[in-house]
């Protein structure tokens, strides 16, 4: 069997996130809040301060990281990693690219930077093809709107500035979305609009180092495998470049035999998508916190 973890990104912070969690793990917990500057717990409770960027990606990042820490000693460990959007700095993390401060260390500078450069917003689009949604978003009046996330063949993240996605979103009503909804997320990430905020990201990422993967990382940036010197250019590329999730399970599930996923943590957010995305809905089993 083919163990994959599937680590999440903003938008998976809930009030209270990560209680039981800090309280196995104080150690790591009081590390991390060294590192911060902040205590988690009270960041966490707090759930007007827990959505703000800055605080949402360093607090997710932890989370993940303990859960990770939790499935090891519960006797379950990862072949093949894959992280949404931040969840690939986990990914990373649990392939010991980096080690957990450090880590902790990069998503902070990320969550800094990217909030200071958190302008428009972010939706979901279900139940229209990739195609039809890029092929609309090519009217001049949309003109700023861009794919984002492909989530699945027919969940697309869209991102720009709100005015114009505004009537982006009444477009994929008008073409018959199944659903479209705005995101709980400040800022129009992995769009174009993230370029400056990515060169800032990468004057910075000089002083960090990184190891080749333990295990295989699969990139939102290609849907391919990372290496030790891909990494550093492509977590620069990524904050202005689009998720290309589905078509990074699909890989996962083409190259590797008999594949169970499992997200880490409460949230299953990750495993419940792959329902979307045919290659991997043929490997769902009814198995709690995982899919085959």
């Amino acid at each position: 069997m083919t163990v994959v973890f599937l680590f999440p990104g903003q938008g998976v912070q809930r009030q209270n996130m990560g209680v039981e969690l800090f309280a196995r793990f104080p150690d790591l917990t009081g590390a991390a809040a060294a590192t911060l500057g902040y205590d988690l717990r009270e960041l966490c409770a707090d759930e007007k301060r827990l959505a703000q960027t800055r605080y949402t990606q360093p607090a997710t990042y932890v989370v993940s990281a303990l859960a990770l820490r939790a499935a090891r000693e519960d006797g379950l460990s990862p072949d093949v990693a894959l992280g949404h959007s931040l969840g690939e700095y986990n990914a990373l993390e649990a392939a010991g690219v980096f080690g957990f401060l450090e880590g902790l260390e990069l998503v902070r500078l990320r969550a800094e930077i990217t909030s200071q450069a958190a302008v428009g917003a972010m939706t979901a689009v279900q139940g229209l093809a990739e195609e039809t949604v890029c092929e609309a978003l090519g009217d001049p009046r949309l003109r700023g709107v861009e794919a984002v996330n492909f989530n699945s063949p027919t969940q697309t993240v869209l991102a720009g500035p709100e005015s114009a996605l505004a009537s982006a979103e009444q477009r994929m009503r008008d073409l018959g979305a199944a659903d479209v909804r705005r995101l709980a997320i400040t800022g129009a990430f992995h769009s174009s609009h993230m370029r400056e905020a990515a060169a800032d990201f990468g004057a910075r990422l000089e002083r960090f180092s990184f190891e080749e993967p333990a295990i295989p990382v699969v990139s939102n940036l290609t849907a391919r495998p990372h290496s030790a010197a891909d990494v550093a250019g492509s977590l620069v590329r990524h904050v202005h470049s689009p998720v290309r999730w589905h078509q990074s399970v699909t890989w996962v599930v083409e190259n590797f035999q008999d594949v169970s996923f499992h997200q880490p943590g409460v949230s299953q957010v990750l495993v419940r998508m792959l329902r979307q995305i045919p290659a991997a809905a043929n490997l769902l089993s009814a198995a709690t916190g995982g899919a085959r």
